[in-house]
């Protein structure tokens, strides 16, 4: 479905600004720490209620921590519909390609510099959905590891509908 045009002298209905012009959105308010923990689990948090059909617009930051190691920390979204997305910018490690397009189901493993060294990532996607549902951000660490891997408050996730 198009988005709503709109003219001149016309009352928008509260549902049409709502639908199309306000993100969906989730905001950790909380630190999450996960030690000596490799199992993937839904964050807290991170998690955005999809009212209905449609192509979303997906925009996450994640402000995190975990041992010093590549891949000290593990990500995977969990959604109904078909995920598609990109990590933008974040540290390279070993054998993973950033900038590749990564499945919503997919584990990616990201770069931890040790406890206390802040790492940050902005991912970008689109999600196509053909019913209500909902998006999760799942994590663990990639290797058990006595160092909390920790999600910062401030992380979050938007979504706009675009279609």
């Amino acid at each position: 479905m198009p988005a709503p045009v709109f003219t001149v002298g016309q009352i928008a209905a509260a549902s049409d600004v709502n639908a199309w012009f306000i993100p969906l959105a989730a905001v950790k308010t909380a630190d999450t720490s996960r030690a000596s923990n490799t199992t993937l689990t839904a964050d807290p948090e991170l998690t955005v209620s999809i009212p209905s059909a449609g192509t979303w617009y997906l925009l996450c930051y994640l402000d995190y921590e975990g041992a010093a190691s590549s891949g000290g920390l593990t990500i995977q979204f969990s959604s109904v519909g078909t995920l598609r997305y990109t990590i933008i910018n974040e540290t390279i490690i070993a054998g993973v390609d950033i900038g590749n397009t990564n499945a919503g189901g997919s584990t990616v493993p990201m770069f931890t510099g040790g406890a206390g060294v802040l790492q940050g990532a902005t991912i970008q996607g689109a999600l196509v959905t053909g019913v209500s549902g909902t998006i999760t951000l799942n994590w663990a660490q990639t290797a058990s590891n006595a160092t909390a891997a920790i999600m910062h408050a401030q992380s979050a996730m938007m979504l706009w509908r675009i279609s």
